[in-house]
Order: structure tokens, then C-alpha cells, then sequence
């Protein structure tokens, strides 16, 4: 069986942890291919404001390339971005290079991942083979009606049987995509139709592939494949709304379903999390920090500019 593994993202984590640890601990020796963007205009900067899900990407540096076209089994394509939405474009991207390359028809399964936040930890063979007949995905524990202020808008695009119908249901999580080429032609045609005749707002892609996934079926990998903080069963992750009480800054945990992702400022990964859990972890390293409790390092944590401090009753004060 043949398949190509796709991604598009920043190139220093593509190149320093990304493709390396696919190579490694995903023990994938198989096709890769990497789409890159031309510089251009339509990105605008958006500084730290991920709900506006606008990057200002730069193009693959001149030594990158080089060496990735030095790499076997690497394809390295550039393109022109269609939607100013990194999120929602790397759908039109992956779509453009695998339709300008003549690529769909010399797979038997295709990977698409995100490329700023994928750490291979364990084989991927078992994914790729389970794919060939299906479309793997995974579904998150939070419906689309609890996505706070991210979905609310793309939902009121689409005509209202259609928001009726997803409402209550679990998100599919775009970060991890496999199947056949005729299924994944499919998905990205439905995909982009839906961006261009709704919205491409930050989010849109996924409440695009989350209707089709619920119209034509899926198979849920779930947080072996995909352990994103939404998608890891319940004590992997622990949530944290921040508060401000005077000039010390606290964190409280979350035990109930997440009503507003907007809100959340930070995230630990439980002790009860194992690597050996997953072969596929969704989470961006820069985002790690290590928290200590009583001199010991229990965990990490997300979102935070510096390392903090865990409580035994369970408020935790950035020092």
C-alpha cells in the first residue's frame, strides 16, 4: 500500500519537530509532501488574535527548501492561498497541490495533518492502513452548540435545517484527516464548496467537514490519532478559566463542559496522561511549560507566558 502524508504550516516546526518525528517515532519512510505559500498581500497579520485565524506566513527559506529536496521521499510544492484564513485554506492548499502535482491517483491513502502543533510519538501504520476504506477523523467531546463565540457565527451562515441537524453533535477536529483519494476528492470538494457559499471564517473548515462527515459516515480514531485537549478523554486535560484579583493572577480548574472556548487561558495535562496513549499529539511544544508542585514537575501547561505553580487546593498563582 502507498500513501502520502501532507501538511502545510510554519516551517520551524515542520522542519525541527514535525518531519522529524514523523520519520522517527511515527516510523514513516513513505511520501511526504509539504505545501508552502508564496508571498503575497491577502495574509494579514493578526498578531496573537487566533479567533481572527489570520497568519502572515512567510515563504520556506531558500536552505529549507533545498534540503527538503535533498530529503528522500519528499515533495516540496508552493502556492497561492485563496482564503485569507490560514485554518480554512490549508484545505484549498492541500487541494491545489494535490490536484497542479497529478498526486491523487498514485496513493491508496492519503494523511493530512496540521503542521504547527503535531508531534508523532508512536507508529502511524495502523492509522494509514485502517484508512484505506474510510474516512478516519476524530470526533471532539464538546457539540458545536458549546463552541461559544467561534461557532456561533459560521452556524447562523448555513440554512437552518443545517445548523438544526449539527447543533447538538460532536465537532470533527480537522487537524488529522486520512482516507482514500475518491473519499478525500470528496471531502475537500464539499469543503471548499461550503467555504465559498457560506464563510471561511477561522473555524469554518471544520464545521464544513464536521456536516459532511455526519451526511456520509467516519470513523472515529479518537485520541490515539488525534489527542488534541478537545478530543483526549476526561482527565487527560484540565481546563483553567483565568481570573484577575487584584495583581495576582489565578487559575480555576474546569470539571463541567467547556461553554466558551474564548474564555479559556490555560490548560495541564493531567499525571495520568501517557505518551503511550497516543500516536498522534495535537498540541504546539511552544505552548508547553512545566508546572511544579511541591518542587516536582507534575505536568505542563498551555497558553501561559511563563511556568507557574500549582496549589494543593488547586488555585494556581503565576509568580
Amino acid at each position: 500500500m502507498k500513501s502520502l502524508v501532507v501538511t502545510t504550516g510554519d516551517e520551524p516546526f515542520i522542519m525541527n519537530t514535525w518531519l522529524p518525528s514523523l520519520r522517527t517515532r511515527g516510523n514513516y519512510s513513505g511520501d511526504v509532501l509539504i505545501v508552502d505559500y508564496e508571498a503575497n498581500q491577502n495574509f494579514i497579520p493578526s498578531g496573537n488574535n487566533n479567533l481572527d485565524g489570520i497568519k502572515n506566513l512567510e515563504s520556506f527559506s531558500d536552505a529549507s527548501i533545498k534540503r527538503l529536496q535533498r530529503e528522500k521521499n519528499v515533495i516540496y510544492h508552493r502556492v497561492k492561498n485563496k482564503y485569507n484564513c490560514l485554518a480554512s485554506d490549508r484545505i484549498n492548499a492541500f487541494n491545489t497541490a494535490l490536484n497542479t502535482l497529478n498526486l491523487r491517483e498514485q496513493y491508496d491513502v492519503l494523511l493530512f495533518t496540521d503542521g504547527n502543533d503535531i508531534h508523532f510519538l508512536k507508529p502511524i501504520q495502523p492509522l494509514l492502513d485502517a484508512s484505506k476504506n474510510c474516512l478516519s477523523v476524530a470526533a471532539e467531546h464538546t457539540p458545536i452548540n458549546d463552541g461559544g463565540r467561534v461557532f456561533a457565527p459560521i452556524l447562523t451562515r448555513y440554512p437552518a435545517e443545517t445548523t438544526k441537524f449539527l447543533f447538538d453533535k460532536p465537532l470533527i477536529n480537522a487537524g488529522v484527516i486520512a482516507g482514500s483519494p475518491p473519499t478525500i476528492k470528496r471531502v475537500f470538494s464539499e469543503v471548499l464548496h461550503d467555504l465559498d457559499a457560506y464563510t471561511s471564517d477561522f473555524g469554518s473548515e471544520q464545521i464544513a467537514l464536521t456536516l459532511h462527515c455526519y451526511k456520509h459516515g467516519f470513523r472515529d480514531i479518537g485520541a490515539e490519532y488525534n489527542c488534541h485537549p478537545l478530543v483526549a478523554p476526561d482527565g487527560k486535560f484540565v481546563f483553567f478559566y483565568e481570573a484577575l484579583f487584584g495583581d495576582i493572577l489565578y487559575y480555576f480548574p474546569i470539571t463541567y463542559r467547556i461553554k466558551d472556548l474564548a474564555l479559556i487561558r490555560a490548560m495541564y495535562i493531567s499525571n495520568d496522561f501517557k505518551l503511550a496513549d497516543t500516536a498522534i499529539l495535537h498540541l504546539h511544544s511552544s505552548q508547553l511549560y512545566q508546572i511544579k508542585q511541591d518542587g516536582a514537575v507534575t505536568g505542563c501547561f498551555m497558553d501561559v507566558s511563563e511556568p507557574v505553580i500549582i496549589k494543593s487546593e488547586w488555585t494556581i498563582n503565576r509568580r
